[in-house]
């Protein structure tokens, strides 16, 4: 299960690990109350899940150079998503969290399938098919250049 840090605003993005992870970008649903850590055990949604807390944007960093905070920096500096761009340059309060490790591919595809018009609005490419294409390179990546070549062949898109 997912552990996440408290909630940080964007701006002090220095903060975050440079650590493989994944993160997530949002705001308050009450934008007269602050966005606090949760009190609570568990969440369905991970845990310490924040409260007063809407997610905007998921993330995923897979880099050990400059990991998640690499990629919150790039959002900050408004070279990432360009709805976060926006929100970024019309002073929206942002605030991220972030959970650290290898193996968190498959969070983000499944945070994803929760995507609404009040969850993760601003994630506008297909972030499943990306976390599909990601798995399949890493089986590829397991296997003889002979049996590559064979499930190659038997791809009818040949790669993803």
């Amino acid at each position: 299960m997912i552990t996440w840090t408290s909630p940080k605003l964007l701006t002090q993005y220095r903060s975050a690990l440079q650590e493989p992870g994944i993160y997530i970008i949002g705001g308050p649903r009450d934008k007269t109350l602050p966005v606090t850590s949760s009190i609570s055990e568990s969440d369905e949604l991970g845990r310490n899940w924040p409260d007063n807390f809407t997610p905007y944007y998921i993330g995923i960093s897979e880099s050990t150079k400059t990991g998640v905070r690499g990629r919150l920096r790039s959002h900050q500096r408004r070279r990432g998503n360009n709805n976060i761009a926006d929100r970024v340059r019309d002073n929206d309060p942002l605030y991220f969290i972030a959970d650290y490790g290898i193996g968190l591919e498959a969070y983000e595809a499944l945070f994803l399938c929760l995507k609404n018009d009040d969850q993760f609005p601003d994630n506008i490419r297909c972030e499943l098919d990306r976390s599909a294409k990601r798995q399949y390179n890493k089986v590829m990546a397991r296997v003889t250049s002979h049996d590559r070549a064979h499930y190659e062949r038997l791809d009818p898109n040949e790669h993803m």
